[in-house]
């Protein structure tokens, strides 16, 4: 368990002056690591003409948030979604979509136990490389296009996530012995 600090603000409570501050009480509070933050960062990119960019992002965003595994970020991904989305109202939607490992995210695990020389060397051969692990192509009606967002969501979550959940556990326990 990790023990977090806490600042505690009662309704009412106005912190506008040094001494209201000061007078805030601070206590620690234990959880557990997966109270504090989803343990799946992905990096999720969305191309396409801008109507059919803002559907493609908004469904997918609206599944993968709805994901307790997994949140959206920038900062040190563990995946890169990337997708490129042509919708054609009279012809239906062709989704183009890859999902690769970003490998800056096993910088620490990678630079554990090596001096600050190999651990920057390290460092710097990692940054921007990417493995990827599926790439796919998705065809259908213009009605079919959410159903088929939430699919993309569904198996990354399936095939990766909860992998990636799994080797995370297993490390950890096996840190503890």
């Amino acid at each position: 368990m990790k023990k977090r600090d806490r600042l505690v603000i009662n309704p009412g409570d106005k912190v506008t002056s040094r001494k209201s501050v000061d007078n805030l009480l601070l206590f620690p509070v234990s959880t557990e690591p997966s109270e504090l933050e989803p343990p799946v960062r992905i990096k999720l990119t969305v191309s396409g003409k801008s109507a059919a960019k803002k559907k493609i992002e908004g469904y997918l965003t609206k599944y993968f948030k709805s994901l307790e595994t997994v949140t959206i970020t920038d900062y040190e991904a563990h995946y890169w979604i990337s997708v490129i989305g042509i919708v054609d109202n009279r012809v239906g939607y062709n989704i183009s979509y890859f999902i690769a490992g970003l490998y800056p995210s096993l910088k620490e695990d990678l630079s554990e136990g090596r001096d600050e020389s190999e651990a920057e060397m390290m460092s710097d051969l990692l940054d921007g490389l990417c493995s990827v692990f599926e790439h796919r192509i998705e065809v259908g009606p213009l009605e079919k296009l959410q159903s088929c967002c939430e699919k993309i969501v569904k198996e990354f979550d399936e095939n990766f996530a909860q992998e990636f959940i799994i080797v995370q556990k297993t490390l950890r326990n096996e840190s503890e012995l």
